[in-house]
């Protein structure tokens, strides 16, 4: 199995076992890690894993707190950037996809676990839970918790078949509480994307929905590269952030051979 592959049958894992992760398949995560594609090549990130301690109580929005029993966490430490948060979402998902085709359970966590830690003048942005399942591995994208693509797209023309598959791959990005903030406008070979920030996503906050779009769009560049096409991404500018019916646009991807 490889990347692309994951991408259809990987299950976010929420139950593990009390078996730590070996030195040395750490240090392969970690060497993995580095090797990653980047949204921005200029944005300096490195990660850290560390034993995951036991958490009790309520998060910083009022949830309360259901211990994992993850043994380690993966933190992602970013320079300043307006892209810190996608990019380190990026990352998050190409090493949450190479863990599936370790046998290893990953959850994305987003700034939750580490927030305000600081390393080499670089601040904590994301975070990942990880180790040996206690539930599936894997289950069908069928079966997957995500709107339908009626329901994420709204076409002026029928996609094709290419882009069918980027669409599908889009979809099944994890994201925060799974607010699935992503909307898309797909026309030829050059997808508009929205954001839609459903109560789900407000809950989250606009870091978390960062890190979601991030994932998102590291499913899409795997779909791009199975299809042997490169994407060129414009993100625009600042967008209210105030939510209701009216999506605000993101990023205008162009696909070519």
């Amino acid at each position: 199995m490889y990347l692309y592959e994951a991408i259809s049958c990987r299950h976010t894992v929420r139950r593990y076992l009390e078996k730590k992760v070996p030195e040395e398949l750490r240090r392969q995560i970690l060497r993995f890690f580095d090797s990653t594609e980047r949204l921005d090549d200029h944005l300096a990130a490195e990660a850290v894993i560390s034993d995951r301690e036991e958490k009790k109580g309520r998060g910083k929005r009022g949830f309360r707190r259901r211990d994992s029993g993850a043994p380690q966490l993966l933190t992602v430490y970013s320079a300043a950037g307006s892209l810190a948060e996608k990019n380190a979402g990026y990352i998050l998902e190409q090493v949450a996809l190479y863990l599936v085709c370790k046998g290893i359970g990953s959850r994305i966590l987003g700034g939750e676990a580490g927030a305000g830690r600081a390393r080499n003048g670089k601040r904590a942005v994301a975070s990942m839970e990880f180790g040996y399942p206690d539930e599936p591995l894997f289950r069908e994208s069928p079966l997957a918790k995500r709107l339908p693509l009626r329901k994420l797209c709204f076409p002026s023309e029928e996609p094709e078949e290419a882009m069918r598959t980027i669409l599908r791959a889009a979809r099944l990005a994890p994201s925060a509480l799974n607010c699935q903030p992503w909307r898309f406008e797909p026309s030829g070979m050059k997808l508009r994307v929205f954001e839609k920030i459903t109560l789900a996503g407000k809950l989250a906050g606009r870091k978390y929905r960062e890190v979601s779009f991030g994932c998102m769009l590291a499913n899409i560049s795997l779909a791009a590269d199975e299809l042997w096409l490169h994407e060129n991404i414009v993100f625009a500018g600042a967008a209210s952030g105030k939510g209701g019916n009216t999506p605000n646009l993101v990023m205008t991807i162009t696909f070519t051979p």
